[in-house]
């Protein structure tokens, strides 16, 4: 996945709905940068996807919370949430989306912590 606007503190752990609910990163320091790019470095309109990035000293505490999500859902204590790849009619592209673990994470993908600028 292709991202600008990072800090030199802070980690990109995917785009998410400009709209969403993030509570659930109760207590991780995290923000949403200006402009998210799909999967080929296009723009996404900011008023449909933004990107996320979480502070490398919040990342801890950001993987424990993802890590307890897809634990409750291999339980059958939370529903799945939506898919990671989702095509948007809209944009007329494919982008990942940032969003509570969903089925991809449960066969073993986790969030992006490199600081490349690019994730598999």
């Amino acid at each position: 996945m292709q991202y600008t606007g990072i800090l030199s503190d802070e980690e990109f752990v995917g785009n998410t709905n400009a709209n969403g609910d993030l509570s659930y990163l109760r207590g991780v320091q995290y923000r949403l940068g200006d402009i998210a790019l799909d999967i080929y470095g296009k723009k996404l309109d900011p008023n449909y996807m933004r990107p996320l990035f979480v502070k490398k000293n919040s990342f801890g505490l950001y993987n424990t919370i993802m890590e307890r999500q897809v634990s409750d859902i291999r339980a059958g204590k939370r529903k799945e949430s939506p898919v990671l790849c989702e095509e948007s009619p809209a944009q007329n592209t494919m982008e990942f989306c940032h969003t509570a673990p969903n089925s991809a994470m449960l066969q073993g993908l986790k969030p992006h912590a490199g600081g490349t600028g690019t994730s598999a």
